[in-house]
């Protein structure tokens, strides 16, 4: 939790007996918490002279650093509770009417103050927490987390929320010796600093203090020296304390021209009763050095508080003031109480902004007031967010050097975003070159609520590009402690050199992160995404290409998760050759890994993987699940021993699902046990319908096997799976090194009792792999699966079979029925119905009078009876068959639009293996092409995520209105509204990235443009049924 603490040099620590009046000296007793056997008290030495009183010092670490680098406490002792901390044993027992005062001296010792920096803290612990003091002065504040005394969650230092010991910091308090054997001067000398602490906030029936030192050097030795540690009653009878400062009053954001009213809380710390205690607040523009510059003072106030008693506080108000100006300001208070017998805690200050509101439309280019993302980044930075706002790129390439993209919020609804866009019909391409002190290029810090949208002038297009300039930006993209961040429809790009391993994109701790149809490429990681002390939730990888992309390449990992709860992975492209592993998911728990095409890795010396999910323990990563994901196409670079290539692996992961999966690896190899369709450990979990087809040939032994159980007390459920390992060192499975190559023999282990050994029959597995099932053909995969509630819908979106799904990533429901003899083979037209089922008719009814999907080898043209031609354009050649003429709709696919439907006399259609688009030309003497009558279409695709196209037709010029509506019968969105077409043919793309998952209705209402010759115009409605799925 605490980083810094890992690293340190010597440590001293000495505790003094010395107590008050009121508290028992059992409190200060040898001994640290958990040394039950008194080996740690052993370890005591007395190693300052003699001469300091109440002398009881305890040396923890006598190590120095020989090189570069720190030298990290020696933890193996007992009572060393974690690295650097030492607890005092026999707690104290508070009175609960008395508010204790802490009080200690300290100094901290090095041989060379000129390069030292430290950290330090106190903790005070209760039975209501535990709150971390930090002693400041040290180079790894920012990374430091405290607990609030009322929560385990831990929160970084900015937050204002609990109360730390604000210890005097370097180099105020370091004191140079010349022997690590050597105190100056005892306590109470100038060189020792004190410290009062009032602890009101910690009352409790008992009590422990704890202290931290981290300190680090080269070559040098440090050390920190306590002394004089009291908890008592307040040592003065007068003695004001300057408790808190607001400005304004409860901590709210100030706007320029905002009225507010400074206040301050003072405290009587001292036993006696003070009256007439003067108050006084001012403001400056400027601090140097933690204090005030008197010539930039601008305001100031004062009051009297009448009468204060002991232990009482008092809140005071100033006057009413506004600052004009945003920007940076700071406050004091003193309270100069005459006779105050300490000083020291007469003063306190802060520092506060001065917002500008921020709302609305801004564009950024060079004749803007905002000309680069450094000026959107000190606007921000500088403001306060009221509502939905938008930065508008207005200018095609950006340079920008390293910056941050931080939200300050007075509104926080999901409905007022922060949006960086470009403008509509320009590209924009943006490279950022890195500071010295920043390894990330565009920074998303403390943000919430942003849209970065490179959407163009179509959906999905991707019209902003960013870009990497070269070391030291080696994260793009970077995101820290943010949350509901979406960045779509852009490019995001690394570099690639020699010894340099830089990433993408790069999100440290954040929660409901989404990344939505990118391409990530030319970098040596893609995307990493980690999480914070608790697992963070809702990160979404979506639609995305990640990999290799024309010239540019992605060279070790596309993406990889740790610590994260409730993921979803879906629909991405994972590709390239110089890409070693696909998903790689590190602790994390209730996930969705689907619908993703993972393909072409390949390692020259290492090991590759598809998907890889593992964890620590199988608490640590448990619950995922793994479906409708396309593995293919892995390759070895060179012929090494010891190169392993899993297509899903799962290692120390709990109750997971993997099924419907569809992984097909080919190769060879000189390694043994090389190659793997699904490898796993796991003591639990689900294996179910995938299809394992591994043929990896090898020159040694085992080469490829469908999957690998590597425990042998395993309870793992596999089930319903195909296996086919054709290869001459194949196996279906092994398990514990026990291997089986006929599936008989794995299904004695008590897996697959339903499992098939076969080709499944892919439509192509050469230079181009299509993993649908050939439903030409009569395939093993076809309706052998068993029914899972969790998995509804195949890799395409379509509905899987309530109760006999086809087996691996895609459901195709052919049926195998004869059709017409032509050249000896048996063939026919598979066509789908309206419910999406595929159908193969019977040669004498090839093809039925209903909408059909024509698919499959078509011909230029075919002949008919009266001599015309139907041409096919954009088709490959071949020969036509004559049948008796019938009448048919047809529904094809034309150039620039879905669907086409017309009715046409024809005689036959031959059709084959292939798959074309084509549209349809009707000769002259042949039967028309007009449309006969309204009609809605199915939208395309059906499930979708986001966006579907809704095609209609229309007869006649007509008035239209187009609507959707969700189950309860409510307009969510108009798409057309009372809108004059022509008649033919139209589509309209409905967008619903803001809707919910579920089943929604489209409403089609037109009425026909009638002349005043021809009467009425003719009304229709017409509504169908889509379903969102995200």
């Amino acid at each position: 939790m605490f980083r810094a603490i890992q690293y340190c040099s010597t440590i001293i620590i000495t505790i003094i007996v010395a107590v008050s009046q009121i508290y028992s000296q059992q409190y200060f007793q040898e001994g640290f918490e958990g040394d039950t056997t008194g080996q740690f008290k052993n370890e005591h030495q007395t190693i300052f002279p003699n001469s300091i009183p109440f002398q009881n010092w305890v040396k923890i670490s006598s190590h120095k650093a020989s090189g570069s680098g720190a030298v990290r406490f020696d933890t193996s002792r007992q009572g060393d509770m974690q690295d650097g901390i030492l607890t005092m044993m026999n707690p104290i027992n508070l009175s609960t009417s008395t508010i204790p005062l802490l009080s200690f001296y300290h100094m901290c010792l090095t041989e060379s103050p000129q390069t030292m920096w430290d950290l330090a803290f106190v903790e005070i612990s209760t039975d209501n927490g535990n709150v971390w003091f930090p002693i400041p002065g040290s180079a790894y504040m920012g990374e430091a987390a405290y607990i609030d005394k009322n929560s385990s969650t831990p929160r970084s230092q900015g937050e204002p929320e609990g109360n730390f010991f604000q210890i005097q910091s370097y180099p105020d308090w370091i004191t140079s010796v010349s022997s690590q054997n050597a105190v100056p001067q005892s306590p109470g000398g100038t060189l020792w600093k004190k410290e009062n602490f009032l602890l009101e906030d910690f009352k409790s029936p008992q009590f422990k203090l704890r202290f931290r030192i981290a300190l680090d050097d080269a070559l040098i030795w440090w050390g920190w020296a306590l002394d004089s540690i009291v908890i008592g009653e307040p040592e003065f009878a007068n003695d004001i304390f300057a408790k808190s400062i607001a400005v304004p009053s409860g901590d709210s954001i100030l706007f320029i021209g905002q009225e507010f009213t400074p206040a301050a809380v003072i405290k009587n710390i001292g036993n006696a009763t003070q009256s007439n205690v003067p108050v006084y607040f001012k403001m400056y523009t400027t601090f140097t050095d933690s204090f005030p510059q008197p010539d930039s003072l601008f305001y100031e106030d004062s009051a009297f508080i009448s009468t204060i008693n002991s232990g009482a506080s008092a809140y005071v108000q100033f006057t009413p003031t506004a600052i004009n100006s945003r920007g940076k300001y700071y406050a004091t208070i003193s309270s100069r109480n005459s006779g105050d017998e300490n000083p020291a805690n007469d003063n306190r200050s802060t520092m506060f902004l001065i917002y500008e509101s921020i709302h609305g439309e801004y564009f950024v280019g060079d004749s803007s007031s905002l000309t680069s993302m450094a000026d959107v980044s000190d606007f921000l930075r500088n403001g306060a967010i009221v509502g939905p706002t938008t930065f508008i790129l207005n200018k095609p390439v950006f340079h920008e050097n390293s910056f941050i993209i931080s939200t300050n919020r007075v509104s926080t609804a999901l409905n007022d975003p922060v949006v960086i866009k470009p403008t509509q019909n320009m590209n924009v391409s943006m490279t950022i070159t890195g500071i010295d002190a920043a390894d990330w290029g565009f920074l998303f810090n403390d943000a919430s609520n942003v849209i970065l949208d490179g959407t163009g002038n179509e959906p999905n297009m991707k019209s902003l590009t960013i870009e990497s300039g070269g070391s030291p930006v080696m994260k793009t993209l970077s995101m820290d402690r943010s949350r509901n961040i979406t960045v779509k429809n852009c490019v995001i790009k690394g570099f690639t050199q020699t010894g340099l391993y830089p990433t993408a994109i790069s999100i440290k701790k954040g929660n409901d992160i989404v990344l939505d149809n990118l391409i990530v490429t030319n970098s040596y990681y893609g995307i990493y995404k980690g999480g914070g002390p608790e697992n963070d939730s809702g990160f979404i990888v979506r639609n995305c290409v990640i990999g290799n992309v024309g010239n540019e390449t992605l060279q070790h990992y596309a993406l990889q998760i740790s610590g994260e709860d409730f993921v979803v992975i879906n629909n991405n492209t994972i590709m390239g050759k110089t890409m070693q592993r696909g998903i790689v998911c590190d602790d994390v728990r209730f996930s969705k890994i689907f619908n993703n095409n993972i393909h072409h890795l390949s390692a020259v010396s290492d090991y590759v993987y598809g998907i890889d999910i593992e964890g620590w323990s199988e608490e640590s990563s448990k619950g995922n699940s793994i479906f409708n994901n396309t593995i293919y196409g892995f390759e070895q670079v060179s012929y090494r021993n010891g190169q392993k290539y899993y297509g899903i692996r799962i290692r120390n992961s709990g109750d997971d699902t993997v099924a419907f999966n569809t992984i097909f690896l080919t190769g060879k190899s000189n390694s043994y046990d090389s190659s793997f369709a699904f490898v796993s450990d796991a003591n639990s979990g689900l294996v179910a319908n995938n299809i394992f087809y591994n043929s990896w040939n090898d020159t040694s032994r085992n080469a490829s096997l469908g999957m690998w159980v590597q425990s042998p007390q395993t309870s793992l459920v596999s089930k319903n799976n195909i296996f086919y390992t054709p290869g001459r060192s194949g196996f279906v499975g092994a398990r514990a090194r026990m291997f089986n190559r006929a599936l008989s023999q794995w299904q004695m282990f008590g897996y697959d009792s339903a499992g098939i050994f076969g080709n499944p029959k892919f439509m192509r597995t050469d230079s181009i792999v299509d993993l649908h099932i050939d439903t030409s053909i009569a395939s093993v995969a076809e309706g052998r699966g068993i029914p899972l509630s969790s998995i509804q819908f195949d890799k395409d979106g379509r509905p899987r079979d309530s109760f006999h799904p086809d087996v691996g990533a895609y459901e195709f429901n052919g049926t195998s029925l004869p059709g017409f003899s032509r050249g000896g083979k048996i063939c026919g037209l598979i066509y789908e119905d309206s419910n999406g089922n595929g159908v193969r008719d019977e040669g004498e009814n090839i093809i039925p009078n209903k909408k059909i999907y024509l698919s499959g080898t078509t011909y230029d043209s075919l002949q008919t009876d009266s001599g015309g031609f139907y041409q096919f354009s954009n088709l490959s050649s071949g020969g036509y068959s004559v049948w008796p003429q019938y009448r048919a709709q047809w529904i094809v696919t034309q150039p620039q639009k879905k669907f086409h439907t017309i009715e046409l006399g024809v005689d036959s259609v031959s059709l084959g293996n292939d798959f074309g688009e084509y549209h349809i030309a009707v000769s002259v003497g042949e039967q028309g092409g007009k449309l006969q009558k309204y009609s809605l279409l199915q939208n395309y695709p059906n499930p979708f995520n986001p966006s579907t196209a809704i095609s209609f037709q229309l007869s006649a010029i007509s008035e239209v209105t187009l609507k959707i509506y969700n189950v309860l019968g409510q307009e969510v969105a108009t798409l057309l509204n009372t809108e004059t077409m022509n008649e033919g043919e139209h589509e309209i793309q409905f967008d619903a990235s803001g809707l919910t998952s579920g089943v929604y209705f489209y409403r089609l209402s037109a009425r026909r443009v009638e002349s005043s010759t021809t009467g009425e115009g003719q009304s229709i409605l017409l509504v169908r049924k889509m379903v969102l799925m995200k």
